[in-house]
C-alpha cells in the first residue's frame, strides 16, 4: 500500500508530539490518536469517543496511547498486511491500526459495517470470511480522544481540537460526522472547510448536509450510529454519499 505524503506528515507529527506528551504522563488516552482503517479510503467517519473502560490499561495502550507509534512502523516499513500483529501472538485481540480486530464487533462498529454493506454490496459476501471489513473501505477517528462507556458529552481539549484541523482529515470524498450535537454549524464549516447546504433532520435522525466549494465532497453531520439506528436512516445516508464515491 502506498501512503500519501499528507498521511505520512500527520503520522510523523503525531509520533513526535506523543513522545513529548508522554514524557511525564502514564497510560492516559492520547490526544494525538490518529485513527483506524484504510488511510487511502474515500470515507472518513468521525465518532464521538471510544466506548472502552479507561481502567483497561492494555486496551488504552493498544487503541489510543501507542496509535501513532503503530502507524509510524507501518508507514516506515510500508506494511499493508491487515493481519500484521503489532503485539505478537496471544497478547491481545488487537491486531494493528489498519484492521484492529478480527472478531465480530457490536454496537457502533456494527452500524458502520451495515452502512458500508449498503454502499459496497460486495462486502456482504465478504463478511462470511472477514469481520469488520468496513475498515478496508473507510478511516475512522474520534472527536473526543477520552474513552467512555457512556456518552461523555462535549468535552473540549485544545490539543485534540488542533490535531483534527490537520489537512489530512479534509481530503476525503465523504466525511460522516457521527457526533450528534458535539459541534455547531459554524464549527463544522470552519473546521472542515465546508458550507451548509440543507438540514434533512427528523426526530432522532440528525442529518445536516454540507459540501465544499467545488462540490466534489460531501459532509454529513449525523447522530451517533449506535444500536437503535434504523435501516431507513442508514439507507438515506447511503443514497447521499454514493454519488461522491462512484463519480
Amino acid at each position: 500500500m502506498m501512503y500519501s505524503n499528507e498521511f505520512k506528515n500527520l503520522v510523523n507529527f503525531a509520533y513526535n508530539e506523543s513522545h513529548k506528551y508522554y514524557e511525564e504522563k502514564d497510560l492516559i488516552p492520547n490526544p494525538f490518536y490518529i485513527g483506524f482503517g484504510n488511510p487511502n479510503a474515500d470515507i472518513l467517519i468521525v465518532g464521538q469517543e471510544k466506548a472502552i473502560d479507561e481502567n483497561k490499561k492494555f486496551v488504552i495502550k493498544t487503541e489510543s496511547v501507542e496509535n501513532p507509534w503503530q502507524w509510524k512502523k507501518i508507514i516506515d516499513e510500508n506494511i499493508s498486511d491487515i493481519n500484521y500483529l503489532c503485539y505478537g501472538e496471544n497478547e491481545s485481540f488487537f491486531k494493528n491500526p489498519l484492521y484492529p480486530y478480527a472478531k465480530k464487533c457490536k454496537g457502533t462498529w456494527s452500524k458502520y459495517q451495515k452502512l458500508h454493506n449498503l454502499i459496497y454490496p460486495e462486502l456482504v459476501e465478504e463478511k462470511k470470511t472477514i469481520y469488520n471489513s468496513f475498515f478496508k473501505k473507510s478511516f475512522i477517528t474520534e472527536i473526543n480522544h477520552r474513552p467512555s462507556l457512556t456518552q461523555s458529552g462535549n468535552e473540549r481539549d485544545p490539543l485534540r481540537e488542533k490535531f483534527l484541523q490537520n489537512d489530512y482529515y479534509k481530503r476525503f470524498k465523504v466525511i460522516i460526522l457521527a457526533i450528534g450535537d458535539y459541534l455547531r454549524q459554524n464549527e463544522v464549516e470552519e473546521k472542515f472547510n465546508v458550507n451548509f447546504i440543507r438540514n434533512e433532520s427528523e426526530p432522532r435522525k440528525k442529518l445536516v448536509i454540507y459540501k465544499n466549494d467545488n462540490q466534489k465532497m460531501i459532509l454529513l453531520h449525523t447522530r451517533q450510529l449506535s444500536n437503535d439506528v434504523s435501516n431507513n436512516y442508514l439507507d438515506k445516508i447511503k443514497n447521499l454519499v454514493k454519488p461522491y464515491i462512484f463519480k
